[in-house]
């Protein structure tokens, strides 16, 4: 939260173009009391931050896009449980 407030703190005339970054920010780091990120309870996996997409990583290069939808159901039968664990 702290980083949130300093990004967006009073002063700060630019807090429409910060929101969305001082969000994805949030929403994807580790959070000490279920060490989990929110949008990996959310969405089943971890988050494709910006730098690589445009800088190839091995996640990024790996994916078998005729197998990923099945990989993807796969992910979400296991979703609830880590949401189980989280809580």
């Amino acid at each position: 939260m702290e980083g949130i407030k300093a990004r967006l703190g009073e002063g700060n005339k630019n807090w429409v173009e910060e929101l969305p970054h001082v969000l994805w920010a949030h929403r994807t780091m580790i959070k000490s009391s279920h060490g989990d990120m929110p949008f990996s309870l959310t969405y089943g996996t971890k988050a494709v931050i910006p730098v690589e997409i445009e800088m190839p990583t091995y996640r990024t290069t790996a994916v078998d896009v005729v197998n990923n939808d099945k990989e993807l159901c796969l992910n979400l039968d296991l979703l609830e449980e880590r949401r189980e664990r989280a809580a």
